[in-house]
């Protein structure tokens, strides 16, 4: 008996621990589980606060941002104020092109389910950007594809989706307008597939003809096309093919080492002593300035 006791009080021991450890450990979860605090004043304070160094705060406070994102990510915390720190960066300095490039990103994605109405705020952010930056080819598409394949998704139940799309793809046009490289992404093709699907029949042409107006890339000028013929009638796809025609012909036999796009800016070729003797050389083709008169 006397060496069952020490037997016993051990059992005894370890059961109120066991009984005594689950409340205890719900009670230290929540202490532990903290608010974010917004540690910065308004932004007209905080510039005076900068001392003129506007932009190496801004480079901190941007550093610091995504350092505590990167900890809330992989604590699966939402980042509260998250919005705050990016708009008092761009209060700091207005062009500040990350804020802008990685705003959908920082705002949206997460190993946790992000506030809804951050995707209104990340989109406001861009449509910012996108004022100040407007022959950025890169965050110009960034913020496209975000309001048109990505945040459609998630989007809250007060926003309209199709809206989206459509505000999408005039950004996706105007993306690929100014893609200063020879290949194009496949949005800008796939964004007359969204234009089309939504009953824009008018508008979907006139984004494949700018398409095949703007790019050397034969693989997407061939499929452009292709798509275009499936939405002109006869008429239209004979006059669409001979316009298209009369500018290759034209680029050949003009300036034929030119891209498309810099043919298009330097202009038709005219005839300065036959144009001279023109009363309104302007309503004549052969004197005319734009492929637009000429046609």
């Amino acid at each position: 008996m006397k060496a069952l006791v020490p037997l016993a009080l051990l059992a005894l021991s370890v059961a109120g621990i066991s009984a005594a450890r689950s409340p205890l450990v719900h009670d230290y979860q929540k202490t532990s589980t903290l608010t974010d605090i917004y540690a910065l004043p308004d932004p007209e304070h905080l510039k005076l606060f900068s001392l003129g160094y506007r932009s190496a705060l801004a480079d901190l406070l941007f550093g610091q941002t995504l350092v505590a994102a990167g900890m809330h990510f992989s604590e699966k915390k939402v980042f509260e104020h998250l919005d705050g720190y990016l708009f008092a960066i761009v209060a700091l300095e207005p062009r500040y092109r990350d804020v802008y490039y990685y705003a959908d990103s920082l705002l949206t994605l997460s190993t946790v389910r992000m506030p809804p109405r951050n995707y209104r705020i990340a989109r406001d952010l861009q449509a910012r950007g996108r004022r100040i930056f407007p022959d950025d080819a890169q965050l110009w598409i960034s913020s496209g594809q975000f309001m048109t394949y990505l945040a459609v998704q998630w989007l809250p139940e007060e926003e309209d989706p199709d809206e989206w799309r459509r505000a999408g793809a005039e950004v996706l046009q105007h993306a690929c307008d100014i893609w200063p490289y020879q290949e194009l992404p496949t949005s800008c093709l796939g964004v007359t597939s969204i234009l089309s699907r939504m009953g824009e029949r008018e508008a979907t042409i006139r984004s494949l003809e700018r398409l095949i107006a703007v790019t050397d890339d034969a693989a997407v000028r061939s499929e452009a096309a292709r798509r275009v013929e499936g939405l002109l009638g006869e008429q239209a796809r004979e006059q669409f093919h001979r316009r298209v025609q009369k500018m290759e012909e034209l680029r050949a036999r003009d300036l034929p080492l030119l891209s498309r796009t810099e043919y298009q800016l330097v202009g038709p070729p005219w005839d300065p002593a036959h144009c001279l003797a023109v009363a309104d050389p302007q309503s004549t083709p052969a004197c005319a300035s734009t492929f637009e008169l000429a046609d």
